[in-house]
C-alpha cells in the first residue's frame, strides 16, 4: 500500500522515499536550516556525518539496501519541490524493538512551512509502519514547539514522559545555605555501590522509556579496576549518596540509598541526580543547594543536567540554585491498534 501511495504522491505532491545516492547532501542542508536555532551537539555531529557520507554515496547506497541496521538511521521519506527539484522536507524512521518504530527528524524548510508538508510526511511514515506490521510509533518533540505538538496530537499521538535540560553558567555564585540544605547527610560512594545507582535508575525511569531504551545493569556496573583507572586518568568524578530512611527492621534498608549525586569533571560539568520518587519533594532543595556549593569549589565552568520534568521538584530546585531550563523534550506515542489507517488521497476514508 505505502509503495503505491508514494508513487502517486511523487507525481502530485513531491513525496518520495529517501534515496541515499542523491539525498545525503540536500538532507544535511535541510536539517541545518530547519533546526538552525535548536541544533545541539548531537545534531551538529549528525549533519557533519551526512556531509561526509555524501562523498561515499555509492557505498552508502549499497549498505542502505543491504543492511537493515545501517538503513535504520536513514530510512524514511523526503519532500521535493516539484518546480525546482529542491529537497524541502524529511521524516526519518527507525525500528525501536518489537513492532515499535521511532520517527526522528520531521523537518520542513522554513520557506515551505504552513503548506501541510509535515502532515503528509507524517502520514506517509505512519502508513509505512503499519505496512511493516508495527503497532506503536514513538517520537520526541520540544515542548515549546506548539505547531508540531498540535500536528502530532491531531494524528493521535499522546504525551508520555518528558525531560528538562538545564545549564548553570560558570559565573553563577551559590545561594546562601538554608537550614534545610545544611541538614542533608551525604556519604561518599565507592565502586561497590554501583547496584544502588542501578536500582535508583530503574525506579526513576518512566515505563514508556523502558519500551525503547532498557535500563541495563551493564551501564552502571563498576569495579575496582575501573575506579583505579579513573584516578590514574585524573578524572574528577564526585559521587555522594543519601542513605535510605526505610524501616529500621528491614535488614536490606542499610544497603539502599534514596538519592545519588554524581558530578563529572569534564567541561561542561555533567550532573546526574537520581532520587527515589517517594522522597523527591523532600530532597530536591537540599540536593540542589549541595550541588551549587560543590560547584563553587571547582574551577569555573558551566554545568549541565537532564532531569525528568514530572514530578517537577528537581527541575524547580535546580533553577532556584542557578540552573536555567533550556529545553523540555516530550515523548509521544501513537498506538496503531486504536487508530484506523490513514486514507490515501483519492480513496474513500
Amino acid at each position: 500500500m505505502v509503495a503505491a501511495s508514494l508513487t502517486n504522491a511523487k507525481a502530485e505532491t513531491g513525496l518520495r522515499p529517501f534515496d541515499p545516492l542523491r539525498d545525503l547532501g540536500a538532507l544535511a542542508d535541510l536539517l541545518e536550516t530547519a533546526f538552525a536555532s535548536r541544533l545541539q551537539a548531537g545534531g551538529q555531529a549528525m549533519v557533519a556525518d551526512l556531509r561526509a557520507m555524501r562523498w561515499l554515496s555509492p557505498l552508502v547506497w549499497a549498505l542502505f539496501h543491504a543492511s537493515p541496521l545501517f538503513r535504520a538511521g536513514l530510512d524514511g521519506c523526503v519532500w521535493v519541490d516539484a518546480s525546482s527539484g529542491r529537497l524541502v522536507g524529511n521524516v526519518s524512521l527507525a525500528p525501536a524493538g518489537h513492532r515499535r518504530w521511532t520517527i526522528g527528524n520531521v523537518a520542513v524548510h522554513p520557506d515551505y512551512r504552513g503548506r501541510g508538508i509535515a502532515r503528509r510526511l507524517m502520514e506517509a511514515a505512519i502508513e509505512r509502519v503499519r505496512d511493516q506490521g508495527g503497532t506503536t510509533v514513538l517520537l520526541e518533540v520540544h515542548a515549546d514547539n506548539a505547531p508540531a505538538m498540535r500536528l502530532y496530537e491531531g494524528l493521535g499521538f499522546r504525551r508520555q514522559s518528558a525531560t528538562t535540560d538545564l545549564r548553570r553558567p560558570a559565573a553563577i555564585k551559590p545561594a546562601p545555605l538554608t537550614d534545610q540544605s545544611l541538614d542533608l547527610a551525604l556519604r561518599p560512594v565507592s565502586w561497590r555501590d554501583w547496584r544502588q545507582e542501578y536500582e535508583l535508575a530503574l525506579l526513576t525511569t518512566p515505563p514508556d522509556v523502558w519500551q525503547v531504551r532498557a535500563v541495563r545493569e551493564s551501564q552502571y556496573r563498576r569495579g575496582p579496576v575501573g575506579a583505579l583507572l579513573e584516578r590514574l586518568a585524573g578524572q574528577r568524578i564526585y559521587r555522594r549518596a543519601v542513605a535510605s530512611t526505610g524501616n529500621a527492621a528491614d535488614r536490606y534498608a542499610a544497603d539502599r540509598v534514596d538519592a545519588l549525586v554524581k558530578l563529572e569533571g569534564k567541561r561542561p560539568y555533567r550532573l546526574t541526580l537520581l532520587v527515589r520518587p517517594a522522597r523527591q519533594a523532600e530532597l530536591a532543595e537540599p540536593l540542589a543547594a549541595h550541588v551549587a556549593q560543590v560547584l563553587s569549589t571547582w574551577p569555573p565552568a558551566d554545568a549541565v543536567a537532564q532531569v525528568w520534568a514530572a514530578p517537577p521538584h528537581l527541575a524547580e530546585a535546580l533553577q532556584r540554585h542557578g540552573f536555567v531550563a533550556e529545553l523540555t523534550t516530550v515523548r509521544m506515542a501513537l498506538d496503531l491498534r486504536q487508530h484506523m489507517p490513514i486514507p490515501v488521497e483519492g480513496q474513500r476514508a
